[in-house]
């Protein structure tokens, strides 16, 4: 039950920093920046995360129970010091049921234009399976499966924080290089990548499985972000990422249950299997509706001509 709270509790975060972060710029007259602050943002996860993966693998070592009391802990002090936030100005809409589900609404809308339409499936089954490997169960138990224990996976995983760190920071450069659409479908591959390789018992070597899906998930939420932040107006930027971040998240609520139960049965490679294969079928679907949208652009425009 503690665990179902918590993972709807993050559920319901859907993105709220974003769109707290994009409209505070827009106040300053700074939303260019928006990729250079993700990105920066990104960093400074990775650093926290870093820090705290060493303080939790010593508090676990101690006793299991203290690394989840210094969870809750934290989150308590990010409590009290959330009420040293203000709105931004530009956000005069009063919080209501109504306005927030009318807001929900339209990300939705806005997530199947046409200028995001062909990214919508990948962006979704990338960032959905990105947060699965990260919040939960899902990431330790692969460890365990790899038949790592929980000095070495602390350890381990804090070295996979700080290579993170160091790829994040070089996001606009590698976007430089290459465009967002083969990006994110690198990524993709990545990631099903890791999750394949996880099907099969590689003991220690299993840990490049979980630095692919590390790293691939690194990158995911940033880019996404940019990605948002280029085709939609500037209005429903955040609402579009806060969408996309809310929808993306809840399935896993479910698809933790069942990752829970086929651990205890012993077949997490089984449920690795299945999201590889799921990952690599997003691809295929959203290779099909660029190309479909891109033959429909091309016959309006043929038709006009004639």
């Amino acid at each position: 039950t503690g665990f179902f709270v918590l993972q709807l509790g993050w559920a319901l975060y859907s993105g709220t920093a974003e769109a707290f972060a994009y409209d505070t710029l827009v106040d300053h007259k700074k939303e260019k920046s928006f990729d250079q602050v993700i990105s920066t943002s990104g960093t400074l996860t990775g650093i926290t995360s870093i820090s705290a993966l060493a303080l939790g693998g010593i508090a676990y070592a101690i006793n299991f129970r203290l690394s989840h009391f210094l969870w809750g802990l934290a989150y308590l002090i990010g409590f009290f010091l959330a009420f040293g936030l203000t709105e931004p100005k530009m956000d005069t809409e009063k919080f209501s049921l109504k306005t927030y589900f009318a807001k929900i609404l339209e990300g939705v809308k806005y997530l199947f234009q046409r200028s995001l339409r062909p990214f919508l499936v990948i962006i979704l089954v990338l960032m959905g399976s990105d947060y699965m490997f990260h919040w939960g169960l899902i990431k330790p138990a692969m460890g365990m499966m790899f038949h790592f224990n929980a000095n070495t996976m602390s350890i381990l995983f804090t070295i996979f924080g700080i290579i993170s760190v160091g790829v994040i920071k070089f996001l606009p450069q590698i976007r430089r290089l290459i465009n967002d659409t083969l990006g994110l479908y690198l990524l993709a591959i990545v990631m099903a990548v890791g999750f394949g390789l996880a099907f099969f018992d590689l003991g220690y070597w299993g840990a490049i499985a979980i630095l692919l899906i590390w790293l691939a998930g690194t990158l995911t939420q940033p880019w996404i972000s940019v990605v948002v932040n280029q085709k939609i107006p500037s209005t429903s930027r955040a609402t579009t990422l806060s969408t996309v971040a809310l929808i993306t998240k809840i399935p896993y609520v479910f698809t933790a249950i069942v990752a829970g139960q086929m651990l205890q049965e012993g077949k997490l490679n089984v449920f690795s299997l299945g999201v590889a294969i799921f990952i690599l079928m997003s691809i295929l679907a959203s290779s099909l509706m660029m190309f479909i949208q891109k033959n429909l652009i091309k016959n309006s425009k043929t038709m006009l001509v004639e």
